[in-house]
């Protein structure tokens, strides 16, 4: 297991609280990290020259991390300072970014101290403990489109219970415990909970239900011991390269209140996320926004463009009190009291109606987050070709605005509390829910294409969605190399660029605004030359006329009346 390579650099950190300065991203600007901090000894690297790394006479071990080429850990010979080798191979041309592989501590974003609940009032809210009614995530309408069959939710939090009967999970690395399973063994039942609420299996007779309940869960184990920001690269790359559509993190730091560096690491495991995910299209990043009350302008983790930095809402849709807020807040999502799955047999006072595999009181940004995963799992459910851009702008364009009075909304549609507003699952999958063109009648089979009409033309199919399609052809012409041109139109003019003797190989394929359309047709034309014009008989006792048929008819008239005088 990857973990077990890396139980080394977790033996021994180096504690300080002298401030530390490197630079923590691919800028000459260093930064100052004052707070108390952990080194693990090695250094983190993207390079376009391993070999180089491997030479160095200061570094003792390289090892690839995988994801982008040339992201490695090093470890620096005896005697030498991490910190300053991070510091002078920053200042190396083939060296895009280094600096400290730290230690970290990621921490649960939940509060499971709140009162007890025994109905998923997020899922459909009635108004179960005097909540407003539909102050919920609105998945009934979804789920008449797609209840996530297919699609994998990546969990890289404290571990998820492998045996729970409502749960279909798969199993990752544990970098806490550096064991053979990320099956948590220390009786947190963070990740089971989370991983409950965004695919609880659903329709078979037990527990809970999750928003995409036929998805399955990738665990990752993550949180409830010291880790490094090595670690939580790799996390993100083996959750990537395992097919997560979906990566749900209800984690963050203690300090996340007073800023968080985006490390390089950091920011390119969420650029492999979004570059190297679904074979393109993206896997989904979605961060809860932590439990400190504060404005987290400065938070790392958030920053990026390709995170969905997620708040929580009370069943009265008003920001809880305990959740963050600020300028990179995306979307909210419910939370306070959420009935969820837990580890098997172990819950008491938190059990829900009794049930010691579930809890019904789990709180905090962290049962926001993977509502939104859940519901981001829906959408490419319903679309597979959506990319995780469009998803995350369809989540936004699709969102409830509420709280119009404290919301503090600007023109955009925007709030510093709520990001673009409350989740709505029905509303966003029916926005991405595609069915390709249906079939078109076959176009009229041809050999030939005169000089004067190469026009390739085809008959429009239908869409069943009612969306506008466009047409991507493919055509060479004569020797040329194969054009590929993109039109919203059914026809292509070509005589312009048309010779005769000219062979044209075309296709023409119709496509929706997602890209998806399995209608098609192709032909095989030769372009050749206008007919000579027929010849036209002289009339019988007309003589020499002028051709065309007008002028024969006419004149022979004019002389036939003129001989009957």
């Amino acid at each position: 297991m990857i973990a077990l390579a890396l139980a080394a650099a977790h033996a021994s950190p180096t504690t300080s609280s002298t401030p530390l300065r490197y630079y923590p991203g691919p800028s000459q600007e260093m930064v100052t990290l004052a707070e108390p901090w952990r080194l693990t000894g090695a250094v983190l690297v993207r390079s376009t020259d391993l070999d180089a790394l491997h030479a160095d006479p200061q570094i003792a071990r390289v090892q690839e991390l995988g994801g982008y080429a040339g992201v490695v850990r090093v470890q620096p010979v005896a005697g030498v300072s991490s910190v300053q080798l991070a510091n002078r191979l920053h200042e190396l041309p083939h060296v895009r970014w280094s600096h400290p592989d730290l230690v970290v501590d990621p921490v649960p974003l939940a509060r499971p101290d709140d009162p007890y609940l025994d109905l998923q009032w997020h899922l459909i809210n009635t108004g179960q403990r005097g909540y407003v009614p539909g102050v919920d995530v609105n998945v009934e309408e979804a789920w008449e489109i797609t209840a996530g069959a297919g699609m994998r939710i990546a969990v890289i939090d404290s571990g998820t219970d492998l045996d729970h009967p409502d749960l279909v999970v798969l199993d990752g690395t544990d970098f806490v415990g550096g064991d053979d399973s990320s099956d948590p063994d220390d009786g947190n039942n963070h990740g089971t909970a989370v991983a409950g609420i965004a695919a609880g299996i659903g329709n078979n007779g037990l527990g809970t239900t999750g928003i995409a309940y036929e998805a399955d869960v990738y665990a990752i184990r993550l949180v409830g011991g010291p880790t490094t920001s090595g670690d939580v690269y790799t996390a993100f790359v083996e959750a990537v390269d395992a097919g997560a559509h979906v990566i749900n993190n209800s984690w963050g730091y203690e300090d996340s209140c007073n800023g968080v560096h985006l490390t390089s690491a950091l920011r390119d495991a969420f650029d492999y996320a979004e570059e190297e995910g679904r074979e393109g299209l993206g896997s989904v990043v979605v961060f809860a926004a932590g439990n400190g009350a504060c404005d987290v302008t400065q938070h790392g983790l958030l920053i990026h463009p390709a995170v969905i930095a997620v708040s929580a809402v009370s069943g009265f849709d008003r920001l809880e009190s305990y959740s963050n807020f600020g300028p990179h807040i995306d979307v909210t999502a419910p939370s306070g009291n959420i009935a969820t799955t837990g580890l098997v047999g172990t819950e008491d006072g938190g059990a829900l109606s009794g049930d010691e595999d579930y809890v019904g009181n789990f709180n905090g940004t962290s049962a926001a987050a993977p509502m939104v995963s859940g519901v981001a799992a829906l959408m490419v459910a319903a679309n597979p070709r959506i990319t995780a851009e469009e998803v995350r702008r369809l989540i936004c364009d699709t969102a409830v605005r509420m709280d119009p009075l404290t919301g503090d909304w600007d023109d955009s549609g925007w709030s510093p509390l709520y990001g673009c507003g409350r989740v709505d699952a029905g509303a966003a999958v029916r926005a991405v829910a595609n069915v390709g063109p249906a079939p078109a009648p076959e176009i009229e089979e041809r050999a030939e294409i005169y000089e004067d009409r190469v026009v390739l033309a085809w008959p429009e199919p239908v869409d069943p969605d009612g969306d506008a399609l466009r047409y991507r052809v493919r055509y060479t012409l004569g020797d040329s190399e194969e054009q590929v041109v993109l039109l919203d139109r059914p026809w292509l003019d070509l005589r312009a660029d048309a010779s005769v003797g000219d062979v044209i190989d075309w296709r023409v394929r119709a496509v929706d605004p997602w890209g998806q359309g399995e209608w098609s047709v192709s032909q095989r034309l030769e372009v050749v030359p206008l007919p000579e014009p027929p010849e036209v008989p002289e009339p019988r006792g007309c003589g020499h006329v002028p051709t065309g048929p007008w002028s024969v008819v006419g004149l022979c008239l004019v002389v036939g009346l003129a001989r009957r005088r």
